[in-house]
């Protein structure tokens, strides 16, 4: 049995009822992408997240159910199959919870361990963060909940339980699960292709190794220079980030289709300068960089309001910026907001390849490049910008009652310092009962906000984790994305119910 529900204005959290195996949760992802309104599919515990180009026209969930459908009956169990062996280290420094798995099975260490080494251990599927693989064949007595409040910092190669399933982080993240050991594998490496080492239907074996393995080291490619040289950054500015276009088909991989925090700024700057709207930008955050140009170039600033400027003089109008070779562009405070977004003509050339876990950080002495502008400038307009700090929500995907859902609404919530493009956090000072500590994995979006058992909130940025196992009771609107970017510690927000 199939169940529906909505995830914002343009998404579908498709749940299985019963039981479901991973061979035909693959073949449902499969004929889901293969709809032509479909923008991507993440594929979770026992369900698939649909996220849609726009907002789901009439008929859309009926052939969605076909889909799904079909592809569960035709699925198979012939897809090739690869098999592992990890070492796996018990040292205490890379196993702090395993203390707690000794008290809930009452079982000694010397056994836990002798057990962890007979494990047969099978990928159902891959998510949260690039090669994260969601492992099953634990023994029924291993189960542990997720902690209340995730860690804010997992190293890579950590190897954790949550509920009856385990899994190896990839690199170092935050993360709620039982840390019981440390593998030394390279689990994601951006120059193998695929660039996961593990994949759905792959087994998994543990040599368990009492010496302390280092964790394993990540490898970024080394992109080919391109597009032509425009200026040097001689300040970096507080964070400034290259935001390449949104990438739905990372979601794949296990990562975000990431993008700009910002995407009305972005699309807005991009104009300004000819280019189209989904051309890579300069997102800046706090206080912006400083250029300076060896080449003439058009330039464009939207989002929060910025001091700018131009070889001494501050500039009244930043929607559109001419520069020459030699000038020096400063771009200063941001006031009214966190961030703002920086365009160029012709686009701004991205120094990360696509599977990089993050966005390129600007560092000064960075170069700037941009391809060759061809395109017309259009109409100026003014971004219509309201109260960053009332934010338009659709209740869902998962069910809480009115009464918690009104609890959302009512209170007043405090944007904590924990904030950046994965997520930001928020608080309203006391925990609320009732909220469950771990629920089955299940996909997420740019928008998505969890309710965690500790009684803090946070919403999903554009470099979110794919999938999470915490309460998702709303989901900000697609319109209303903007907001999130500009949001400051210390803000109050109000959810509306739209």
């Amino acid at each position: 049995m199939l169940q529906y529900y909505t995830a914002g204005d343009n998404a579908l959290l498709a749940e299985f009822g019963g039981s479901v195996s991973g061979v035909e949760l693959a073949a449902a992802d499969g004929a889901v992408r293969a709809l032509s309104e479909v923008e991507s599919c993440t594929i979770g515990h026992a369900s698939i997240y649909v996220v849609f180009r726009k907002q789901p026209a009439a008929g859309t969930r009926e052939a969605l159910h076909e889909a799904v459908s079909g592809a569960s009956r035709l699925a198979t169990t012939s897809a090739r199959r690869r098999e592992h062996r990890f070492r796996v280290s018990v040292h205490p420094d890379a196993s702090p919870d395993l203390p707690l798995l000794m008290e809930v099975t009452g079982v000694s260490r010397d056994e836990l361990i002798r057990e962890m080494g007979q494990l047969r251990l099978t990928v159902r599927y891959c998510g949260f963060r690039p090669g994260f693989a969601y492992l099953e064949g634990l023994p029924t007595s291993w189960v542990l909940g997720r902690h209340p409040r995730p860690r804010a910092s997992v190293p890579a190669g950590a190897f954790a339980i949550a509920g009856p399933m385990c899994a190896f982080y990839p690199a170092r993240s935050p993360g709620g699960w039982n840390l019981i050991g440390r593998t030394d594998a390279v689990l994601w490496d951006p120059e193998r292709v695929p660039p996961n080492l593990l994949a759905a239907g792959d087994s998994v074996c543990i040599d368990p190794v009492e010496e302390l393995l280092a964790p394993p080291e990540l490898k970024e490619m080394q992109p080919p220079i391109e597009g032509e040289l425009l200026a040097t950054f001689v300040a970096a500015g507080q964070n400034t980030v290259i935001a390449a276009p949104r990438d739905p088909g990372r979601l794949e991989y296990g990562l975000p289709p990431s993008g700009p925090f910002d995407e009305e700024a972005a699309r807005l700057s991009n104009r300004a300068v000819g280019n189209e709207p989904e051309e890579a930008v300069l997102e800046c955050a706090m206080v912006g960089p400083v250029l300076e140009f060896s080449r003439p170039g058009l330039l464009s600033w939207f989002g929060s309001s910025v001091e700018a400027i131009l070889n001494g003089a501050v500039l009244r109008d930043t929607r559109q910026i001419a520069v020459r070779g030699g000038d020096v562009l400063e771009i200063g405070r941001i006031t009214g907001g966190m961030r703002g977004v920086l365009a160029v003509r012709g686009g701004v050339i991205d120094l990360n390849p696509r599977f990089s876990l993050e966005p390129w950080v600007v560092k000064t002495g960075d170069t700037l490049r941009a391809r060759e502008g061809l395109g017309n400038t259009t109409r100026l307009r003014d971004s219509l910008r309201t109260d960053r700090t009332r934010i338009a929500v659709r209740r869902g995907p998962h069910t809480v009652s009115d009464e918690l859902f009104e609890r959302l609404l009512d209170r007043r919530w405090t944007v904590t310092r924990d904030l950046n493009r994965v997520g930001i956090r928020l608080t309203c000072g006391e925990v609320t009962a009732g909220i469950p500590a771990d629920l089955p994995s299940c996909g997420m979006q740019f928008g998505t906000v969890q309710w965690h058992a500790g009684g803090d909130l946070v919403v999903m940025g554009p470099d979110h984790p794919v999938t999470g196992g915490y309460l998702q009771p709303m989901t900000v609107l697609s319109g209303e994305r903007w907001k999130l970017a500009q949001l400051m510690p210390g803000d109050e927000v109000k959810w509306s119910d739209e």
